[in-house]
């Protein structure tokens, strides 16, 4: 087993069903679906987790919680209905992110616009310099802590 890396079993069969390399460095924070189907892992660097899929161990989604590295990921959970996921940090904040692709479809206006140039010659830049962390996906809502210094757990209702 390396650095960063997921092993899954079948605890019934007594096997292994999915070896994932989740992150480069060790895990700070992992979490399940409530069906199983979907593995969340945050490194402890703090600033990327990723959602894959149980038992093909594919990644599903990528998301960047902040800048600051070496950010302790205190917890992650996933809403009933597999829509969004949670993150508390030790920065005294809460990230949500939307579990769901983005749509495909723009305006014709809005493809020819400067703003799509902007954002191609952004993500031409990011890829040219090897970094995908401008395509990942933000938190779809945050909040701050009003207390700091507390290790926070967190839960999602909807």
């Amino acid at each position: 087993m390396q650095n960063g890396e997921v092993q899954v079993f079948d605890a019934i069969n007594l096997k292994a069903v999915a070896a994932i390399q989740a992150h480069e460095s060790p895990l700070a924070a992992i979490a399940f679906n409530n069906g199983g189907s979907r593995l969340a892992t945050a490194s402890t660097t703090g600033t990327v987790i990723r959602v894959f899929g149980i038992p093909s161990g594919d990644k599903l989604f990528e998301f960047r919680r902040g800048m600051k590295r070496f950010i302790q990921i205190n917890c992650l959970a996933f809403s009933n209905e597999d829509t969004f996921l949670a993150t508390t940090s030790s920065t005294e904040t809460v990230h949500i992110f939307k579990l769901t692709r983005p749509t495909q479809e723009r305006a014709p206006e809005e493809q020819q616009g400067w703003m799509s140039y902007i954002g191609k010659a952004i993500g031409t830049t990011a890829s040219y310099l090897g970094s995908d962390a401008l395509s990942m996906n933000r938190a779809f809502a945050h909040m701050k802590l009003p207390k700091a210094g507390v290790r926070s757990v967190c839960a999602v209702t909807v």
